[in-house]
């Protein structure tokens, strides 16, 4: 049974999919099989991180419609254990969001991780049930005003085992005072990158960033 992670950004621009991709990078470098799904439709930021768009023939809502089948729609990518099924190119693709359980089903019977790169307004849609939540933030006020908000829906689902990642804060003890404080579930913090398609690109290599090699050990370890 494979380990369902959505990935939600508190605000735009926080690193939700460059951190989804690191750690399923991650985790595939571990040797756990992993797909990440790309749900932010009609941008396509996490597969034109891990694919190379001319590859790209067929989405999740090919798929989802039955206009392929799901084999045809997952892309391997360059790091061995490590695939991607692509949303749409265009926001106005619509699916029916009923059968994308099916949809899970299957691919919890292949991967052992299935990671969901989406926005919160899309992850409504989303049955969030036996699923893992990791929120993704920055140490801005207005992130953590709308991270307060946010966690208080969240966890307020005991199906659910709801973790926090803060992006670009040099200094970890700002945020382990603010979890504990507050009584969040904190996965870490990842301080500033100079480049983050640099070096998504070559995670994809195997060259794995230090602190998200860490951060995927605890992911993987983190089963409650």
């Amino acid at each position: 049974m494979a380990r369902q992670v959505i990935f939600v950004g508190i605000a735009p621009a926080v690193g939700t999919t460059s951190m989804c991709a690191l750690l399923a990078a991650g985790l595939a470098k571990l040797r756990k099989k992993v797909v990440v799904i790309d749900l932010c439709v009609g941008e396509r930021n996490i597969t034109s991180l891990l694919i190379r768009e001319e590859y790209v023939k067929h989405d999740i809502f090919d798929v989802l419609d039955g206009g392929c089948r799901l084999n045809q729609a997952v892309l391997s990518t360059l790091l061995p254990f490590l695939y991607c099924l692509p949303s749409a190119s265009f926001s106005q693709r619509q699916a029916e969001f009923s059968s994308f359980n099916k949809l899970l089903e299957k691919l919890n019977q292949t991967f052992d991780f299935v990671l969901v790169d989406t926005s919160w307004a899309f992850s409504n849609f989303l049955d969030i049930s036996d699923s893992e939540i990791v929120v993704v933030s920055n140490f801005a006020r207005a992130s953590i005003n709308r991270l307060n908000k946010l966690l208080s829906i969240l966890i307020g689902n005991k199906n659910t085992v709801t973790r926090v990642l803060f992006n670009m804060l040099k200094n970890e003890i700002f945020a382990t005072n603010f979890c504990e404080k507050n009584r969040i579930n904190m996965l870490g913090c990842v301080p500033p990158l100079k480049n983050v398609d640099t070096t998504v690109q070559n995670a994809l290599l195997g060259d794995i960033n230090e602190n998200i090699e860490v951060l995927a050990y605890k992911l993987l370890s983190q089963i409650d």
